[in-house]
């Protein structure tokens, strides 16, 4: 049962229907609280709620009263005494629950004015203290229905999380720390974006931090999973289509109460749809994720409508294009891996596969030269010297014609933004290839892309919405300079083949 629907109203007017035999309210047999035999009917059920509402009450009772001897269910004093005792005592939470008790869980029924008579109150005090106690009950069967609906979403809770697509993560542990302080702690931003080029772990990333939540103190009713990834690429260097993408506000909007099991919102427009999503977000806090979000056709639509309904809620997104020009989402850049992370992760994965594999350090360098800490790059080749060999695998890195594996990673990262690129943006991209290792000026870049100071300002903003361009703050002015496996990719011929 919906708990904003547990009112003294509806508590009242349950006990009055008990007490004179008229019909009752259905809504507190949907209580997740109050255990009902199998198969039992609705009168059973109407009496199981009664019992553990009235078994409720005494609990209470016992907390207050000071005597266990004055316990009603023993039965050792008469329940005039008892009533009178209660009212004898300046507890007011005491007062309530008695007068609650006596007006609707005695054997004989009383009126009002008779219980008032016995406890030494006047009626319109009496009258007040039991509306105390049906507030007092209606918070207690709120409290206990969010503990039941909590327990139950124990065991279902990120259910529509993807399969974890690791075993181990290396390098993270920092970047984890900041993402889960951020989603987790008050006054922190609503929306996140997690960005960085292509296999550079912003999906892996972002499941780690979600299983870290899951584990800890969870501050969310439930998290959600939604991706508009179109396709993947294999370990065996095969690009897949990803079935069934969420592609557009509509679609995104449809999943999202799809899994929040809105079904009275089924059928209806987006419109409608955002006004039925915005109180279930603002009354209970949940974590959306929504992944691949550069896939998506309608960014600059979704983001600012999702950040209206978001409410107590946060979003997650994951995406390859920069999200930073949104005023109220927080951005995080994946760092690439270490030398050493790199190294440790090759090793993992290839004596995952099997094989007992040691990695020397002229060969760990000579990957990372080429294609730096990028997780999706360092796993293919770790498959390629599983399945083949160290020698083969390392001996097709340099090479200008790539290998089938190498051939499909640069398709998967490059090519769709390739595409999106505008001639000057290309042209400065290529131009990048002559940058220091360290990095240069923005200066030294412009002078050396050979274009005007608009058209470098255009290019170099459209580079860095791609998170094609690194940036190294270390110095005292910012220098840029490109990643390992960009620089690589350009020197391949491939760009040649997609120009064809």
């Amino acid at each position: 049962m919906e708990i904003e629907n547990i009112t003294p109203k509806l508590i009242e007017a349950y006990l009055h229907s008990i007490r004179n035999g008229t019909k009752k309210p259905s809504e507190l047999l949907e209580l997740h609280c109050v255990a009902h035999r199998a198969g039992a009917g609705a009168q059973e059920r109407y009496f199981q709620v009664f019992d553990w509402l009235e078994q409720l009450i005494l609990e209470h009772l016992d907390l207050y009263r000071q005597d266990q001897f004055t316990d009603t269910r023993n039965k050792i004093l008469p329940w005039r005494t008892v009533l009178r005792q209660d009212f004898q005592n300046s507890t007011v939470s005491l007062q309530a629950w008695s007068a609650l008790y006596h007006r609707y869980f005695l054997r004989e029924a009383y009126s009002l004015d008779d219980l008032a008579q016995v406890a030494g109150y006047d009626s319109r005090q009496f009258r007040r203290r039991l509306e105390s106690g049906v507030k007092e009950l209606c918070n207690q069967v709120q409290r206990r229905e969010m503990q039941a609906h909590q327990r139950n979403q124990g065991a279902s809770l990120g259910a529509s999380l993807p399969t974890q697509e690791y075993t181990e993560l290396f390098g993270a542990a920092p970047a984890r720390a900041q993402l889960q302080h951020w989603l987790s702690t008050p006054g922190e931003p609503r929306m996140l974006s997690v960005e960085g080029l292509g296999g550079i772990g912003k999906t892996t990333l972002a499941q780690a931090v979600l299983h870290d939540i899951l584990r800890g103190e969870n501050p969310f009713h439930d998290i959600l999973w939604i991706s508009a990834r179109q396709e993947s690429l294999t370990l065996r260097g095969e690009i897949e289509q990803v079935a069934h993408p969420a592609q557009t506000l509509q679609e995104i909007i449809t999943e999202l109460t799809q899994k929040l099991g809105l079904t009275h919102l089924a059928g209806l427009g987006t419109a409608e749809k955002l006004k039925g999503l915005q109180p279930l977000l603002g009354l209970h806090p949940h974590l959306i994720v929504i992944d691949n979000l550069e896939t998506a056709s309608e960014v600059r639509l979704i983001v600012p409508t999702l950040r209206k309904i978001a409410g107590q809620s946060r979003f997650l997104f994951t995406s390859r294009r920069t999200l930073g020009a949104h005023p109220y989402v927080q951005v995080f850049s994946v760092p690439e891996l270490s030398i050493e992370d790199s190294h440790r992760l090759v090793e993992s994965e290839v004596n995952r596969r099997g094989k007992r594999y040691s990695l020397g350090a002229e060969q760990a360098r000579l990957i990372y030269e080429t294609v730096g800490g990028l997780p999706l790059a360092l796993k293919l080749i770790a498959a390629q010297i599983y399945d083949l060999s160290e020698e083969y695998a390392l001996g097709r890195l340099l090479q200008v014609s790539p290998g089938r594996s190498a051939r499909a990673l640069y398709t998967y990262i490059y090519k769709q933004t390739w595409k999106n690129l505008q001639e000057n943006s290309k042209r400065l991209l290529l131009s990048m290839l002559l940058v220091a290792p360290s990095g240069d000026s923005l200066e030294w870049l412009q002078t050396n892309s050979g274009l005007s100071a608009d058209e470098f300002e255009e290019a170099f903003t459209q580079l860095l919405d791609f998170s094609l361009v690194e940036i190294n703050r270390v110095q005292a002015s910012p220098v840029f300079y490109l990643h390992r496996i960009t620089q690589t990719f350009l020197k391949t011929n491939i760009l040649q083949e997609w120009s064809v």
